[in-house]
């Protein structure tokens, strides 16, 4: 591990089983996933998966939360199944600003996941002490988290520990290493709530193979990732198409496409071999003005301080500008991943800054230059 890149554990079940809504416009109260598999030598068999929530299905945000939670225990080594943190070291793994709303968002998400009751048959995926994988049924209901306390703290200094209790389950899963490692880094910058589902789902099936592509009928990807029932496949394609292109764009995927075969509607992933850092072209060639020209220079030299950056922040910073240095600031336009960048500024990054102006003692990213002069002004 390195100070700017930080690498987490996901629990390999949960990696690819729905536990969460998915957008504010779903309301289900109940979240159901059947499916067949086949072991070797043996006949195809059923799985069934159910979510059920006592404060409600958890939102895409509580299961956020509980990635922040798996990287903080990965940590501590997981050393203790009542594991000790503050809510500051949560909302800071989030990239969110301190605050008693994001405080209050921190402590529903985990009454939701406390409240979850999930009941499987054969669809939940053990690890046995001689190191094999058993499938489990279950004639009772299981928590991911069985218990919780949340103390708060005025101001942004980390106060008295909380802690979370994990469900006994999920516990003896991580006591048995059936994990994985996570990039939380790029998980926390993904902006669509399919994708980062999607993300941690492809992640964790192509681990072993990334080379080959991997394929899957559509209905049955969007039950795994929890998306709501559609009728017609058309229906799906859409925010498919849209949680995979930003996985594209990103640089984790190569390419995707839709297919038929016979009458099932498919889609097709290719893992990126080397994830490039994809660059989107900051002046238009047409662009000759004096002004432009001045733009260009501070774009050749903030193109060389980014690539001196490690690959995950190279991919972090691919769509950021820097637009200004003055009186010792370095502003950078990042637009709606301004807030995130701005929470996770790595040392490296001022550093690199400090090579070409001196001068530079803070980075201030924006959502764009209008809205400095506004607070300026202000």
């Amino acid at each position: 591990m390195t100070e700017d890149r930080r690498q987490g554990k996901d629990e390999m079940n949960l990696a690819v089983l729905p536990i969460a809504r998915l957008g504010r416009n779903d309301r289900r109260t109940r979240i159901e996933y059947h499916g067949t598999f086949k072991e070797r030598g043996k006949e195809q068999e059923t799985m069934v998966w159910i979510v059920e929530g006592a404060a409600g299905l958890p939102t895409e945000f509580a299961e956020r939360v509980m990635v922040a939670l798996l990287y903080l225990g990965s940590q501590q080594d997981f050393a203790d199944r009542k594991m000790r943190f503050t809510v500051y070291r949560v909302l800071k793994v989030l990239g969110l600003t301190i605050s008693n709303r994001n405080y209050r968002m921190v402590e529903k998400a985990l009454k939701q996941l406390a409240g979850v009751l999930i009941t499987s048959d054969k669809a939940w995926v053990e690890r046995t002490e001689e190191g094999k994988q058993k499938r489990v049924t279950t004639s009772r209901g299981f928590h991911l988290v069985d218990e919780y306390y949340l103390h708060y703290q005025d101001g942004e200094e980390e106060g008295p520990e909380s802690f979370v209790l994990w469900g006994a389950r999920i516990w003896k899963s991580i006591q048995a290493g059936y994990l994985k490692m996570l990039d939380i880094d790029f998980y926390y910058s993904i902006e669509n709530p399919l994708a980062r589902r999607l993300y941690r789902f492809l992640d964790k099936i192509m681990a072993y193979e990334p080379e080959k592509p991997y394929q899957i009928d559509i209905f049955d990807l969007a039950n795994k990732l929890g998306m709501a029932s559609y009728d017609h496949a058309a229906h799906l394609r859409r925010p498919l198409n849209t949680a995979a292109q930003e996985l594209v764009e990103r640089g984790y995927l190569s390419h995707f496409e839709f297919l038929k075969v016979g009458k099932f509607s498919r889609i097709r992933f290719y893992r990126s071999s080397d994830r490039p850092t994809m660059q989107l072209p900051l002046l238009a060639p047409e662009e000759t003005t004096n002004e432009t020209i001045t733009k260009s220079d501070m774009d050749r030299v903030w193109e060389a301080i980014v690539a001196q950056m490690t690959p995950s922040l190279r991919e972090s910073l691919q769509f950021a500008r820097l637009v200004q240095v003055e009186d010792g600031v370095a502003v950078i336009e990042a637009g709606r991943r301004a807030e995130w960048l701005q929470n996770r500024t790595p040392r490296p990054l001022l550093r690199a800054l400090q090579t070409e102006y001196p001068e530079v003692t803070e980075v201030l990213f924006v959502a764009e230059l209008s809205a400095l002069a506004e607070t300026v002004e202000r």
